[in-house]
């Protein structure tokens, strides 16, 4: 189990951020407040990645140039007085959340602590050895 379950996406995908947003939030029933996403478990913001570089997302690493961003955070980090979240829980719906905007044609690449267990639960994950994202 990682020690610390903060993780950032970066996304590159055709739809404005507020059609984007209201998609990750119906593929974990969660409730869009402004930037941010939510449900008991897991709490996210997406935003317009401020390093936003068209010119360079096909470059070696390119993904850190993706037009969108998600901090994503166990809610129990964020929002005081709550019971901490099961680690597993978390984990999977992270993992499927990711899974999902595969599918739905956007890039995701996880940049966290728990990389490889994201690779193995998703069937890839950005890493020297692997760098082309596959399509899903």
């Amino acid at each position: 189990m990682p020690e610390d379950f903060y993780c950032r996406l970066y996304v590159k995908s055709d739809e404005d951020e507020d059609t984007l947003r209201k998609k990750i939030a119906r593929y974990f029933g969660g409730q869009v407040v402004m930037r941010s996403i939510s449900d008991e478990h897991v709490h996210m913001k997406l935003s317009r990645n401020n390093f936003y570089a068209p010119d360079l997302v096909n470059e070696h690493g390119g993904f850190v140039y993706y037009p969108y961003t998600a901090e994503v955070h166990p809610r129990h980090e964020i929002v005081e007085d709550i019971k901490p979240v099961d680690p597993e829980i978390y984990l999977d719906l992270v993992c499927h959340i990711i899974s999902e905007l595969r599918k739905s044609g956007d890039l995701v690449v996880a940049s966290c602590g728990y990389e490889d267990l994201v690779a193995e639960r998703t069937g890839w994950n950005w890493s020297e050895a692997t760098p082309n994202h596959p399509h899903m």
